[in-house]
């Protein structure tokens, strides 16, 4: 039986306020913007990152898919941040075959879900030069995963794979072998992750408001106060924060070379970042590898790439290049 590859992707990221959809074609060693949009989450449908009714997001979901007039049904979409644990485990070195079963059990030491509600995949392994392996783990409630392919289904769609942003973005910023940090920046939320090698080692999310400390013995503290988002000085403060924790976590050194930014990020985070962070900043653009319809450009490319750079890299998980 012969794989037949996938010349059209849809991705869609949903989130308490919006939902965006994208349409992509494979064009030769690139992708193609087919269609896109996006419209409001009808009230009550999504909760803190959660499908709360599904039938009412599935009519909006069948309207929004509708008007990109595309072809495709099957949808890739992302499990919101607030539901993924994504974690560094230290093991003893052993072979391949056998990591996804040692992860495993020792998820239940770093990971605050039972492991039959739990929905695991190990994201990547190394060496870390003490003679153990540093697994990364990415772990979802699958209930979660369940809601969100229930509402794809009632609104007529084919689910046909759920994953996480930071390796969305990844997908289609063309992220290198470098150490770097990627800050995507949604309206309430702040989406930090840490790639080495191409690999996605840690991530976190910070919520508008939200300050970390960390005990003495390396726990995590966040604090949230009513305040709006932090100013850019403080996101970089909350970037250096989470290294620092990420270092203690791995027990190793972090030292990101880059800075890639992408969403809508307070406007003077470039040179907060420059002043304070020992790494080259740069804008992470998805149009290096899509092309977009030529009555499209300027002004108008920036503002799409700014809210759809998630979409985008979904979309693109379901064709093979």
């Amino acid at each position: 039986m012969f794989l037949r590859s996938r010349s059209r992707g849809i991705g869609m990221e949903i989130d308490d306020r919006r939902v965006r959809m994208v349409a992509l074609a494979a064009e030769r060693n690139a992708w193609r913007l087919e269609g896109f949009g996006e419209t409001a989450v009808p009230a009550g449908a999504v909760e803190n990152g959660r499908v709360i009714r599904p039938e009412m997001l599935a009519e909006s979901l069948r309207r929004l898919w509708l008007s990109l007039q595309t072809r495709g049904s099957r949808i890739v979409t992302a499990v919101d941040s607030r539901h993924v644990f994504v974690r560094s485990l230290i093991l003893p070195m052993m072979k391949q075959k056998d990591v996804f079963r040692a992860a495993r059990y020792h998820s239940l030491s770093v990971v605050p879900l039972p492991l039959e509600e739990a929905v695991i995949r190990v994201s990547g392994t190394r060496p870390n030069g003490d003679g153990e392996l540093e697994v990364t783990l990415v772990a979802v409630r699958q209930t979660r995963v369940l809601e969100l392919a229930s509402a794809i289904s009632l609104a007529g769609l084919k689910p046909a794979a759920v994953e996480i942003r930071p390796l969305a973005a990844r997908r289609v910023l063309g992220i290198d072998t470098a150490p770097q940090v990627l800050v995507d920046s949604g309206e309430q939320v702040v989406h930090l992750s840490y790639f080495d090698k191409g690999h996605l080692r840690f991530a976190r999310s910070l919520f508008s408001g939200e300050t970390t400390s960390f005990s003495e013995s390396g726990t995590r503290e966040d604090q949230v106060d009513s305040s709006a988002w932090p100013r850019a000085r403080d996101l970089v403060l909350e970037i250096l924060r989470s290294l620092d924790y990420w270092s203690r976590e791995c027990r190793c050194s972090l030292s990101p070379q880059k800075l890639v930014m992408t969403g809508t990020p307070p406007e003077d985070l470039l040179v907060a970042a420059g002043d304070y962070l020992q790494a080259d900043v740069i804008w992470g653009s998805p149009w290096k590898n899509i092309k977009a319809p030529d009555h499209i450009s300027g002004q108008e490319l920036h503002n799409l790439e700014r809210r759809f750079v998630v979409a985008l890299g979904l979309a693109a998980r379901e064709i093979k290049r």
